[in-house]
């Protein structure tokens, strides 16, 4: 079962091939080389420290790296001797004792961009399509440019990637999709406030490229169009359609609601909490 909102669920994320080609999997007794292992840890969004505490963290001293994969209930200490992997254990963040040995593990990126050589170029090429050529003040552009990353940069996700999915595209087509009370009118209001955030943000782009002074203002921000990073009206019919939807309601005035599970057309008859039989409509 997965829980989610509405928000999420309209949300573009990383698709699942382009996820799968940014995993790292590591074994105890395999080969190991420092190097591309660290490598990959700046690549995919992990930020070094001294000592790892949060996710998405990692340190190095000598043989051993500290890392903390997103979804881990604890960081991972990887000791190397030499060029083999000697072992692999959680630890407590708070203490840095290890605990549990681990005989593999499956790093994810910590974040939803990388900034790999590929990923940059791609970027910046797409950058100067949608907005033209960047000013000098435009300091999202410089960071990222520069291999850096950029506190927010996931607000220009499409752009580091040659294709986004949603949530729906890392689900069987099998699966039930569950709607709450007024979620036709809930997911129209997000589609609104959407709209609505894009347009002030093109407003604000305007204004800056009017201004005659931009030392009063916020820095340089230009706006990715909603369909690049959200699913639209159309495409949320498209995803409903494609599953068997349950749309429940509420109760009205203490009496029972029939909510209708769209492609089987069965109906579920819900009385004070219970669930009966369906019943063929």
């Amino acid at each position: 079962i997965i829980l989610t909102t509405l928000a999420a669920a309209t949300q573009r994320v990383i698709a699942p091939d382009t996820l799968e080609r940014h995993v790292l999997d590591i074994a105890v007794g395999a080969r190991g080389d420092e190097k591309q292992i660290r490598d990959y840890l700046v690549r995919n969004g992990y930020a070094r420290t001294d000592t790892v505490r949060d996710a998405g963290e990692f340190a190095v001293r000598g043989g051993i790296i500290d890392f903390y994969p997103p979804g881990f209930s604890a960081p991972l200490r990887l000791d190397l001797f030499g060029d083999t992997i000697e072992s692999i254990k959680s630890f407590d963040p708070v203490t840095q004792r290890t605990d549990q040995s681990l005989p593999s593990v499956r790093l994810l990126p910590a974040t939803e961009y990388g900034l790999d050589d590929e990923s940059i170029a791609r970027f910046r090429q797409a950058y100067r399509d949608a907005f033209g050529v960047p000013s000098a003040d435009d300091v999202l552009y410089h960071t990222i440019s520069e291999g850096r990353r950029y506190q927010g940069a996931d607000h220009w996700l499409p752009f580091f990637h040659e294709k986004l999915a949603t949530l729906f595209d890392y689900l069987p087509r099998s699966v039930t999709v569950t709607l709450d009370p007024q979620a036709d009118h809930d997911v129209q209001e997000r589609f609104d406030q959407i709209a609505d955030y894009y347009e002030s943000r093109v407003a604000l782009a305007r204004a800056q490229a009017e201004s005659k002074s931009k030392r009063d203002i916020a820095p340089t921000y230009c706006p990715v169009r909603p369909e690049a990073l959200y699913v639209g009206a159309d495409e949320w019919r498209d995803v409903l359609e494609s599953h068997d939807v349950t749309a429940f309601q509420g109760f009205l005035g203490g009496e029972s609601v029939v909510p209708a599970q769209a492609g089987t057309q069965e109906l579920f008859k819900i009385e004070k909490n219970n669930l009966v039989q369906p019943t063929r409509g």
